[in-house]
């Protein structure tokens, strides 16, 4: 089935699944010195510090993450310096929906870094992809949760990808203490402006969040990375 579905991937014409509708991208940063000048004004005539890059600063991204070299090859089972569909693949039986989701994502992420077409990844191509899209285990994990598209995270999407969470099921956490995780979650995502979702920015910076890294559900973090 997995591979069926991968060939099915290799034949449609997006160059990239960077191009592809919805797909999460994070906001041009904001070079221009003079750009930088007056939002350092506004912040002094609202009390702010203006030379003060704290957290209200909305184009104050964290850099992205480095290849974790360790993971790939604690990711290659065989030892055959090559990543494969199976050595990969997770299987939610509880979740379909997030088998469905899963499923999509890893194609994704199999299709834009193996550039031999031969159905693996091998280390040079797994550095390769850092360097052509150095967010992409944050989009990906992003895609996994925002079911509908739209670019932003709901507290409905939070909480079904949270029930997800195998790691959830382990805790067997109620409805309430899942509503509770999520309300904190989004206390710490939801940054600017103050909309009760969280777009890809706002969940980059989240994931760097000592409290996220530690508690959120599994499914929240960073994928094909850790």
């Amino acid at each position: 089935m997995l591979v069926e579905s991968y060939q099915f991937v290799l034949l449609i014409t997006e160059t990239s699944w960077a191009d592809v509708p919805n797909w999460p991208q994070m906001p041009r940063m904001d070079n221009d010195e003079n750009s930088k000048k007056d939002k350092n004004a506004k912040k002094k005539n609202s009390g702010k510090n203006g030379d003060d890059e704290n957290e209200d600063v909305p184009n104050a991204y964290p850099e992205p993450d480095s290849p974790n070299i360790s993971w790939f090859f604690e990711k290659d089972a065989d030892a055959s310096g090559t990543l494969t569909l199976s050595e990969l693949w997770q299987q939610y039986s509880e979740n379909a929906w997030f088998n469905e989701r899963y499923q999509l994502v890893l194609e994704k992420f199999i299709y834009e870094a193996d550039l031999n077409k031969d159905r693996g990844i091998d280390i040079a191509e797994y550095i390769k992809l850092h360097e052509n899209h150095p967010w992409y285990s944050e989009q990906l994990a992003f895609m996994l949760m925002n079911t509908d598209g739209n670019g932003h995270l709901s507290k409905q999407e939070l909480l079904e990808a949270s029930r997800a969470s195998p790691d959830m099921h382990q805790l067997n956490f109620g409805q309430r203490q899942l509503e509770n995780l999520v309300d904190g979650l989004l206390a710490i995502g939801d940054r600017d402006p103050k909309d009760g979702k969280i777009a890809f920015a706002e969940y980059v910076a989240m994931s760097r969040d000592v409290f996220v890294d530690n508690f959120a559900p599994k499914v929240f973090k960073r994928m094909f990375k850790d």
